[in-house]
């Protein structure tokens, strides 16, 4: 099962937070691995409007999102992060 704002590494943080889209729970377990071995702070969302709900909540340095997803691609899920980009203006 797929948990949305899935702290990995739970106590002190060098690297910043980052947020993984992808469907695919092979590429989620690989990029938490290694992003979170490397002292980044690892949420995971499996669809794009799963982590529009994690931008809402949590400010994040940088969103790694796939594009290829279905019910809500990445397409889209940059789409409406632009839309409201006001309140995002610090995602890259």
């Amino acid at each position: 099962e797929n948990m949305s704002l899935d702290n990995v590494t739970g106590g002190h943080v060098r690297g910043g937070h980052i947020l993984v889209v992808d469907n695919n729970h092979y590429v989620q377990r690989l990029m938490r691995t290694i992003l979170s071995r490397s002292g980044y702070l690892v949420d995971v969302a499996g669809n794009g409007k799963e982590a529009l709900e994690c931008i809402e909540r949590v400010q994040y340095d940088i969103v790694f999102l796939d594009m290829d997803m279905p019910m809500h691609d990445g397409e889209q899920t940059i789409t409406e992060i632009r839309e409201s980009e006001i309140q995002h203006e610090h995602l890259p």
